[in-house]
């Protein structure tokens, strides 16, 4: 039996490594939510004590209402990038070393960068004005256990999934950015090819209600600076080494992004 601070080391490793591990609820079945962020926040202590890595923003996971029963995870999570695992792609072009992650995968999702605090219960509206920038971005996720056996605790222990986030142009918010991002279509493309297409109102409705979810639920508050990825509008597309991913997008300013897998 772990205690928190044990597995919060043994996630670390495991995530320094890129190997899988026995997930923590089987171990513990008395493991709760409130454990998980608890690990989680000691595991990203001890990511900055060992490499230097400062928290820049959060991914939002599980927010594609679509995808829940695949997984049985039914609400949506949270943990932290870092200026380690983000980058801001000026060039329309990311890539990311597919061997540094555990089973990655690859997830297409609406960017935003915070002007202001976002309190909780702020309104749609609110955090519209609360926003300095949008852009498009390739959220790629990872899973520590094996053949992505997950549960919402397990999720949040493995820093909710993020492996790497590579984030395209960005664009001031714009007049009818509200409806836009409800309404929006987008496919992605693998090596050239359709393999999945997904709608705003996937994410909880709209992007902008997932960072309303996450102002309302999170205990940390949310800050002006913050970059937030708000969740997959498609299901998480396995990825490896030699693949390109990239989107076209319908009904929003957005530029795409192409991501290479190295």
């Amino acid at each position: 039996m772990y205690d928190n601070n044990e597995i919060a080391i043994a996630i670390e490793e495991a995530r320094r490594s890129a190997t899988t591990l026995r997930p923590f609820t089987e171990q513990d079945p008395l493991l709760t939510l409130d454990d998980a962020y608890d690990v989680m926040q000691r595991a990203s202590i001890a990511r900055s004590i060992s490499t230097g890595a400062r928290p820049v923003g959060r991914k939002i996971g599980f927010t594609n209402t679509t995808i829940w029963d695949l997984y049985g995870v039914y609400a949506p999570i949270w943990g932290w990038m870092y200026d380690d695992s983000l980058e801001l792609c000026s060039q329309g072009e990311g890539t990311v070393a597919a061997d540094t992650l555990c089973q990655p995968r690859s997830e297409p999702e609406i960017v935003f960068r915070l002007s202001a605090d976002v309190p909780s219960g702020a309104s749609t509206e609110q955090i519209a004005d609360s926003i300095e920038w949008v852009a498009f971005g390739f959220e790629v996720v990872q899973c520590h256990f094996p053949a992505w056996k997950v549960t919402a605790i397990d999720s949040v222990i493995d820093g909710s999934l993020h492996g790497a986030s590579r984030v395209g142009a960005q664009v001031a918010p714009w007049g009818t950015m509200i409806e836009d991002l409800e309404r929006f279509t987008l496919r992605l493309l693998r090596n050239g090819s359709v393999i999945d297409t997904g709608y705003g109102s996937n994410v909880l409705g709209s992007p902008l209600y997932a960072i309303a979810h996450l102002a309302r639920t999170a205990a940390v508050p949310l800050h002006a600076g913050e970059i937030i990825t708000t969740g997959t509008v498609t299901d998480a597309a396995w990825a490896s080494a030699g693949e390109t991913y990239t989107v076209q997008i319908d009904g929003l300013p957005l530029e795409p992004l192409t991501l290479r897998y190295v």
